[in-house]
């Protein structure tokens, strides 16, 4: 199964977090350090993190898709806008779960029309442990998240506020190409945004909701997928970054 990179698609800085209060910022220091101290700085307070939403938006070749991820210590759930409707993967400790319309389980995850019509809409269970689960699991979580936006030859590039508050912009490469991530010059070392330009698509993403619960219990009503331990081999027609 081709695995969904987390920067594989892409997200608009309309959606970005505003600043909020009127008390006066506090530096967190980030605008006086070297990019290399920058970055591992910042990639320290993500390990530290107990989870966040990354909001995605890739275009290519003129088509959009939408991806949001919900990421934890042990799991996260993964929903995916793409032509013919919504996919959602929820991972836990205890499995890997997938529900989809037949349309998307058909072009998007190879399963024949007769199956995908009889699964269309239910949750299909893999058990953790299983090559399926592994398979959609990938990708998912906090500790693959850092991975993906760790930065090597770091450095600083100008920017203007986002939502009227000042950013530190570092560049650098990543797993998927050169990547842009702005971090707040006051607050939290936690990105809020990020750009990359991933084989031709236009990529952006935002983050929010910093260590808030994600709820990651098994869905009601599942059942073992049945043809096989391992999903169907997932592709998504928007984007060759799946990796």
């Amino acid at each position: 199964m081709r695995r969904f990179t987390l920067i594989s698609m892409t997200l608009g800085f309309s959606t970005l977090i505003a600043a909020c209060g009127t008390s006066t910022p506090v530096s967190n220091g980030i605008a006086t350090m070297t990019p290399s101290s920058a970055e591992t700085a910042v990639t320290n307070a993500i390990k530290a993190a107990s989870s966040v939403r990354m909001v995605i938006t890739v275009v290519q070749n003129g088509v959009k898709s939408t991806q949001t991820l919900d990421a934890a210590k042990t799991g996260g759930i993964r929903t995916l806008q793409v032509p013919g409707g919504t996919a959602t993967i929820l991972v836990s400790t205890k499995g890997a779960y997938l529900k989809a319309p037949s349309t998307v389980l058909s072009n998007n995850f190879g399963l024949s029309k007769t199956v995908a019509a009889k699964d269309s809409g239910q949750w299909l269970s893999f058990p953790s442990g299983t090559s399926g689960y592994y398979s959609l699991a990938n990708g998912i979580g906090m500790a693959a998240l850092a991975q993906e936006v760790a930065l090597t030859s770091v450095k600083r590039k100008t920017h203007p506020q986002i939502n009227g508050q000042a950013v530190t912009t570092l560049e650098g490469s990543s797993p998927s190409g050169v990547l842009d991530l702005y971090i707040p010059d006051s607050g939290q070392l936690l990105p809020l945004a990020g750009s990359i330009n991933v084989k031709g698509s236009v990529v952006t993403f935002a983050f929010s909701r910093w260590g808030e619960t994600v709820n990651l219990a098994p869905p009601a009503n599942s059942h073992p997928f049945a043809l096989s331990s391992t999903p169907p081999a997932a592709s998504n027609n928007t984007s060759s970054a799946a990796g």
